[in-house]
This record gives C-alpha cells, structure tokens and sequence, in this order.
C-alpha cells in the first residue's frame, strides 16, 4: 500500500532538487478503529491515492513564469522589476548595445547591421555576407568585430564614418573584442591552430599579435578598467588565461562546463567566470550559434560536465568561489556594479541577481514573454538593458524600480495520470486583498486550446473541483495585487482517478494437475515451481514484493486455471472464478466456482463433472485498494476444454521372437498424456517399456523394445496416463 504522496520539484542553488515524502494524515477514536477495522483498512486504502503537490520558495517558483514579480534570495514571490520594450523587433539576433554620442545602437549578428533601434528610421549598416560575433565603444568609436575576421570602425557623428581593418595575417578566426590600454583593443582569436591575442591600434590601424597558446581558440576576452588585467577563455578547453607582463599567457583556472559565455574583470582584478554545459541546446537565432556556424567546428575536450550553467568568481589569489549553478538553462551575458552582478539566461528568459561578496541565494528581478534566451545585458546610469536573441528585441529595466502588480504563472504540474483537482491554498505576507488565484487543467504537457479556460478568481483558499476539469496535468496563475504583498508557497491535492486492471491472459494447465499456495509436496507425486511464464505478470510474484508461494503437482482428477492480470495503478487485486459447460451455438450456463480472493488460480475436481467442453470465467477487480464504491472490474473467458472419463485402450501387443531376442510392440490411446508402460513375463518380473519417439509424453504413444533373453510363452503389458487409469493386453511369444 503506497503512501500519500507529498512532492516539491523545483531548482536549488546548487541544481535541481527533489523530494518525496510519506504522509498518511488520518485519526480515528480507539473505538471505531475496533469496531470497524476492516472498513478502516479500507479507507486507508483508499486515500492513499490523494497527491498533495507543493511549490514553495526557490525550489518551487523557479519553474514559473514571472510578469512585474520576482523572487527573493528568501524565496518569497513579490513584486519585481517592469520590462519595457524599446524600439521595435530587429531582423537577426542582436549581439551589443551601446550608447554612443547620445544615440541608441544595436549590433545585430546576421545579417550584419548596426541599428539605431529606437528611432523610426533603423537603418545605419547592413552586410548579408558576413556575421558579426562582438561590439564595443572606444574613444566615441563603435568598434565591431566578424568572423571574416576583419575589424569595423564606425565613427558616430555628423561626418559618419567607417573604417575597415584586416586581421586575416594575424588572425584566422576572430571571436572576442575587448578595451587596450592607450586607446587600442584587444583581439581574441585563433591562428594556425593557435589561440591568439592580438592589439589593434585605432589611430593608424596596426595590428601586432600579443601572445599565443598552442592548441586553443580564444573566444572571449576581457579586461579591467584602463585595459589592463587581461584575461582570455578558450572555447577547445574551457581554461582560463591571464596575460602575465606584455607577452606570455598563464592558465588559472578551467571551467567544468564545456564552454565559456561571459567574462568580467572587476576592480579588485577577480574575475567573473560564466559556463555553460553543451547539453543546453542554443536556438540559430542565438548569436553564439550564429557565430559558430560560420567557422569551422571545434573539437572540445571531453571532461565530467554539470550539466546546466555554473558562476564562479576566481581572485588574483587562485581562490575560487561559486556564486550561482542553474540546471537548464545558461548564462550568456553579464553586468556588475559594486555589490551585484545581473546575469542574463536562456532558455526561460530569466534575469538574475547574484551577491558578489558573500554566499547567498540568487533573486530573479524579472523575466522576459516569450521564454528566450537573454543575450546581450548592458548597466548604464541605474538603467539595465538587454536583448534576447530569437525575437531580437531590447528591453530595459530601471535597478530598484518596482511593479505595483504582477502575475505569476506556476509550472505545468503533473498528477502523474487522469486526476480531479481538489483543495487549493498558499500563504505568504499581507496577501488579504492584495491576491487573486486562478487554475486551469488539460490532458497535454504543455497548454493549447484543449485545455480548460482558467477558472474565476479564487480569494481564499478552497477546493477548484467545481472550477476545473478533471485532467492530467494542471497550472496555477496567481496576481499580486500591492508591492509589499509577498507568497511563500501554494499548495494542491489531486486524487489520481482509478484505472481498471486487465486481464491479459487466462491458462489452462493439462489435466492431473492441482495448484496449492504453500504447498507442501507428499510423499507420493511430483512437484514443481510455477514457471515465470505462469505468473511473471502477476502483481504478487514482482521481486521484493509480499508475492505468493505456488506450487503445482500432480494430482488425478483435478483440473486447475490461472489468470494473469496487471493494474497500471498498483493495486491490490482479487479473483473470481465461474465454470460454466459449453452447450449448443456456445451458450454456456456459469455457475460459482471460487468466489473473490487474492489467489489469482483455482483448481478444482474435474472426475466429479460429467464429460464435455467446458470454460472458465474470470473476473478481477481492485476493490482491496480503491473500496467497493470506487472498484472497477474486468473480465476474461478461458478457451474451450475438454474433460472426459472415458477409459484408455490399448492395441494389439505382439511380441516376436529373432536373434536378438524378443521384440515388443504395441500402441495406446487416452485422453492425457501417458507417463509410462511396463510388462511383465513368468520369471523376468517388470521390464519398462520404452517410446518410439524416445519419451513418453503424448496421449497416443507407441511402445516398443527389444528383451534380449527372454524365454517366457507368453507376456502381460499395462500404460498408464496422468490421470491414473491405465490399460492392459496380453499376447504369446512367436
């Protein structure tokens, strides 16, 4: 008997957690327990399939969607930031922001453009030939990089201007773009199968290579403020590099993910390092895939991966802290202040805020429609701008700004199979007035038109069986109607809707034999152990289980059967049997063979029944589990058999002599299978007789064999079937 089961899934700091716990949360008085234990057993039964299914703090939240909420490092639901669009959608994934001169740009990856995003007019660069992979500004320039690998110049202003520089002696592939000192950039790429930094002047365009490691490719690079303190990730290894002096590259750390998406150098020269996993699957329209589907592909290192995203922040020291893991979905992108840094992920579309200094849990301040993945993040002036790749679109959110109502919409949550939907309640803070609940419930993992509509408003909390239909899976929308209303957890109960058992077969075993639960053999007969063929499917014979011990052996004049039959539920189950005799135009008249237990076979005597074709019926139902009110019943008919008791008979024996002594012969026929024949002689005693065939096992054999030294006139031989009955016959020796 299963428990009641109480589920939290949801993500933890470190990844995803689960947890199952039993709970069985029924009192009754000690009198009605002893009057009524069987009705007692069977209530128990019963509500163990109510769920109670639990979204609580970060474990729980994580898995929703969040519009004007966030959550707290506390877990609590409450207000968060409000996403404003700005601008309109863009044609391709947008890989920079930036403000130059007072103007807007976005650096779209392909085709390759530069678009003033908030203006009606869009248009300021486009090439469809090459794609763009990094931005920056430097010295009122907008510096953009392509996998060509060429460098472009674009000097903002009423004389607008570009440049063009080529990278192709220094470079065969170029990915990272970072601030040099003295007003030149950092390039981070790949040469002769090398990885490369080179240095790029902006006044005369000159490009000097830097440093270089063997068998690596640099795709990200960054640098403090003033361009110093360079650090470079490599995208074959997922190592970390810092720029020791002017020329030589030093390992000091590498990432167990496989690839590097994001690097921050910060005042103290620490450095912010974002990973992710190749199990997290990037959309073409994700900057990064576009970049890379340009270029030849890499061969990475195979090492033991978390899979999800990891930040970690690594000091000048070596020391290396965690400060965030997420499993599904990754970091792409990052910005800092003093105290915080803001991450930008995919695929959820999630913003999130994590302390730098000191270990504590992560706060989603806000969430983009749609579910994309957040690639580009800008901080200027208090403002956070990001763009997410597939719909090319910018958002923008004010730091410490907050929504004065939002909605939150939970995972879809699983019953597990077709279930009713009952009691719903949550708590948290200042939430009388300031919550509205709402549910709505489908047969599909993910909603569509099928579904149910959500449900009127739910002020306190109550049972929704009479607000949604019954399903499989079901979501829960809740609006927060006030800023400092604040929810801690929300919590369901559904009860899984009962699933009839099946009979998938009914056997019939030969005649002779009987079936016995803890039999003990006698000394006369054989026995043996069921085969796994007979009761493999049974719920009773599963390993480990409280499974029943069966044996059959041989036993004239029975007949036995036995059902095998599943539940996809589990239950308990319990047989009926019913004989019936098969009469004209196959009407059979059932009559009560065993009535309902949880032996799953009946044996039963055949020599008391007259001779004729013959069914069993078996029924099964799981009222042991589910009560009678809720049982559900299934029923199968065996295949026609025969009994008879009609008498074996034997043919002619004839016994010859030759040189090698007497040879007998004779047949048999029964209506069982034969297990033996003998004969006997004057002076000779018993001489087992032999197959034809080479064993004895049909009910028509032929016997013969060869007696070497016989010299009696005359012999008397007897077969014998499984029944017991035997026949005999006597002939002279010729």
């Amino acid at each position: 008997m299963n428990n009641n089961n109480i589920i939290s899934i949801g993500i933890s700091r470190m990844g995803l957690a689960m947890q199952k716990t039993g709970v069985i949360n029924m009192f009754y008085p000690y009198h009605q327990i002893k009057i009524f234990f069987t009705l007692l057993i069977t209530m128990i039964a019963v509500s163990t399939y109510a769920k109670v299914h639990r979204i609580e703090g970060t474990q729980g939240f994580i898995h929703g969607e969040f519009d004007g909420v966030g959550l707290t490092g506390d877990g609590e639901l409450r207000a968060g930031a409000k996403l404003r669009k700005r601008g309109t959608a863009l044609a391709g994934p947008i890989i920079g922001l930036h403000r130059v001169k007072g103007e807007e740009f976005a650096v779209v990856a392909s085709p390759a453009s530069l678009v003033q995003y908030e203006k009606s007019t869009t248009g300021f660069y486009r090439n469809e030939d090459i794609v763009f992979v990094d931005s920056l500004v430097r010295n009122n320039a907008l510096v953009v990089l392509s996998t060509e690998p060429a460098l472009y110049i674009f000097k903002i202003g009423a004389a607008q201007a570009k440049t063009r520089v080529e990278l192709n002696t220094k470079l065969d592939g170029a990915y990272a773009l970072a601030s040099g000192p003295s007003g030149g950039i950092y390039v981070g790429g790949e040469y002769e199968s090398r990885g490369v930094i080179a240095k790029v002047s902006l006044t005369d365009s000159t490009v000097t290579q830097v440093a270089s490691v063997d068998g690596e490719t640099f795709s990200r690079i960054a640098t403090g403020r003033g361009g110093e303190n360079l650090v470079a990730a490599s995208m074959r290894t997922g190592r970390l590099y810092r720029l020791q002096g002017t020329r030589e590259l030093k390992a000091v750390y590498e990432s167990p993910l496989d690839e590097v998406t994001a690097l921050e150098v910060l005042e103290d020269a620490s450095v912010l390092v974002a990973s992710v996993d190749s199990s997290i699957e990037l959309t073409q329209a994700h900057p990064i895939a576009a970049s890379v589907s340009k270029t030849p592909k890499k061969r990475r290192k195979r090492r033991k991966a978390i899979e999800g995203s990891q930040l970690v922040r690594i000091h000048h020291s070596g020391q290396v802290d965690i400060l965030w893991q997420g499993k599904g979905h990754g970091v792409y992108d990052m910005a800092s202040t003093k105290s915080h840094v803001y991450l930008a992920t995919g695929s959820g579309g999630i913003l999130y805020r994590v302390r730098i200094a000191e270990a504590a849990a992560p706060e989603i301040i806000a969430q983009t429609e749609w579910l994309d993945e957040l690639t580009v993040l800008s901080l200027r002036q208090g403002a956070l701008r990001v763009a997410r790749a597939a719909s090319a679109e910018v958002f923008e959110a004010q730091i410490g700004e907050k929504a004065n109502a939002g909605e939150y919409r939970s995972g879809v949550i699983d019953a597990g199979h077709s279930a009713r939907f009952g009691y719903l309640s949550w708590g948290g803070k200042n939430l009388r007035g300031n919550i509205e609940v709402s549910a709505r419930s489908g047969w599909t993992r993910m909603p569509n038109k099928t579904w149910s509509p959500w449900s009127s408003p739910i002020q306190d909390a109550q049972s929704i069986d009479d607000r949604v239909q019954s399903g499989r899976f079901v979501q829960i929308r809740v609006g927060l109607k006030h800023p400092d209303a604040s929810l801690n957890w929300l919590r369901l109960t559904s009860k899984a809707m009962n699933r009839k058992p099946i009979i998938t077969r009914v056997n019939i075993l030969k005649n002779g034999w009987r079936i016995e639960r803890n039999f003990q053999a006698p000394e006369l007969g054989r026995t043996l152990s069921l085969s796994a063929d007979a009761f493999g499917e049974h719920e009773g014979q599963r390993k480990g289980s409280d499974g029943l011990s069966v044996k059959q052996f041989y036993a004239p004049g029975y007949q036995s059967v036995h059902a095998v039959a599943s539940d996809m539920d589990g239950d308990s189950l319990r047989y009926r049997f019913q004989l019936g005799r098969v009469g004209e135009g196959d009407t059979i008249a059932w009559r009560e063979g065993r009535d309902w237990g949880e032996e799953p076979y009946w044996s039963f005597q055949s020599n008391a029944l007259a001779s004729g074709t013959y069914a069993v019926l078996v029924e099964v139902d799981d009222a042991n589990s589910r009560g009678f009110s809720e049982r559900l019943t299934h029923r199968k008919r065996s295949i026609h058999f025969e009994i008879t008791h009609s008498e074996p008979v034997m043919g002619v024996v004839r016994a010859h002599r030759h040189r090698d002594g007497v040879e007998i012969r004779f047949d048999a026929k029964s209506t069982s299978p034969f297990v033996g024949a003998l004969c006997r002689a004057e002076g000779f005693g018993e001489i087992p007789m032999a197959a034809e065939d080479g064993i004895v096992d049909e009910p028509e054999e032929i016997f013969k064999d060869i007696v070497p030294t016989l010299n009696a006139a005359s012999i008397v031989c007897e077969a014998y079937d499984e029944e017991g009955r035997s026949v005999k016959g006597e002939a002279r020796v010729r």
